[in-house]
């Protein structure tokens, strides 16, 4: 009797909507059965008191709310509510039967945002409290890797100057708003993966600061190191490294480290293997020295000493250091080697002077 009482209306509708109801005694519960496509169960309140306006149906187990039981209701606000947003759909959920309700989903009407325990979402999915997700996040329009947790897949434009930001982390200081963002830009117009750079960087309110990024290009994709929109550091494909705002150029393409201004060190070596032959062969046996006259011949005519290179050189290209210090050794010791020679012809003229005052 109690069951036909509550089922009853529904049974009634049911006549109306070209539908059956009937009691299913295997699995206790009633089905209803519509023949008209788009056509079930419809639910309309007219009545303007607490929830105002609001269509609902309200679900409750057969515990006590005293001892746990709860009431869940989805509710379909009318226009005069102002609690919950005029329109909206939402689900909520009592534990005093009904006087206090705590909305816990909610669509609304004209933007079909969908909040979790919001009533005003404020994007497509606006959750307030902690997200979880056993096997992938993915955003943008793909494609997407199934074997990746998260993933964010962002369309940029072709045009050079284009941006977009994929990830963005914020955090309140006082009077500042300190951020972290992943974006991509295109440098130069194009689609391909060598016209863009992916930057991470460091942002406080609306200035850019430090910045790590991969830098495409179809010659030399880059990692690097910078401040505001100027990378200070370098490091190249081919393994290259330079520091500054330029790299190196010809006649020393095949550099290692450039640095654009001067490097200040405590201690610098270099390896044997970075050194021409040394010049400790200039005190063999064989070794032939050049008559000082015939060097005095050659600076007067070239301004500088044979084998080591003029003003203009330097100027073009730059010293070898290895190279240097090994030149400027051998000229010190060929130099050393004409003292003594000179030395010992010193002493023989002044002994040879000497016996003949002495007769």
């Amino acid at each position: 009797m109690k069951k036909q009482l509550i089922f009853g209306s529904f049974i009634a509708l049911s006549y109306v909507s070209y539908s059956q109801a009937s009691w299913n005694s295997t699995t206790e519960e009633y089905e209803i059965v519509t023949t008209k496509p788009e056509k079930g169960l419809r639910i309309t309140q007219n009545a303007t008191s607490n929830p105002k306006g609001a269509a609902a149906l309200h679900l409750k187990n057969n515990t006590p709310i005293t001892t746990g039981g709860h009431l869940w209701s989805l509710f379909s606000l009318g226009e005069g509510n102002t609690t919950w947003g005029a329109g909206n759909f939402v689900i909520g959920g009592s534990g005093d039967n009904g006087v206090n309700y705590n909305s816990i989903f909610s669509i609304q009407k004209n933007t079909g945002n969908v909040g979790i325990g919001t009533t005003s979402p404020a994007v497509r999915l606006d959750v307030t409290g902690s997200l979880r997700a056993t096997t992938n996040i993915e955003v943008g329009p793909g494609p997407f890797n199934s074997a990746v947790p998260l993933s964010i897949n962002q369309t940029l434009g072709q045009n050079a100057g284009d941006k977009k930001t994929c990830f963005q982390i914020a955090n309140g200081l006082g009077m500042n708003i300190e951020y972290l963002k992943i974006f991509d830009k295109r440098n130069t117009a194009g689609n391909n993966w060598y016209n863009n750079e992916l930057r991470i960087q460091k942002t406080v309110d609306a200035t850019d600061m430090h910045y790590i990024s991969f830098k495409g290009s179809a010659t030399n994709p880059s990692l690097n190191f910078g401040y505001g929109n100027s990378d200070l550091m370098s490091i190249l494909d081919n393994g290259q490294v330079y520091i500054g705002a330029t790299k190196a150029q010809s006649p020393h393409a095949d550099y290692k480290l450039s640095v654009a201004g001067k490097i200040v060190a405590q201690s610098l070596y270099i390896t044997a293997s970075g050194l021409p032959n040394w010049a400790d062969y200039v005190f063999a046996p064989e070794y032939k020295l050049q008559n000082l006259y015939d060097v005095e011949k050659y600076y007067k005519a070239n301004k500088h000493l044979p084998e080591i290179p003029s003003a203009k050189e330097v100027e073009e290209k730059g010293i070898d250091v290895g190279a240097m210090n090994t030149l400027l050794l051998k000229k010190i010791e060929e130099l050393t080697i004409h003292m003594v020679e000179q030395q010992k012809q010193i002493d023989k003229q002044e002994h040879e002077i000497n016996l003949l005052k002495t007769k």
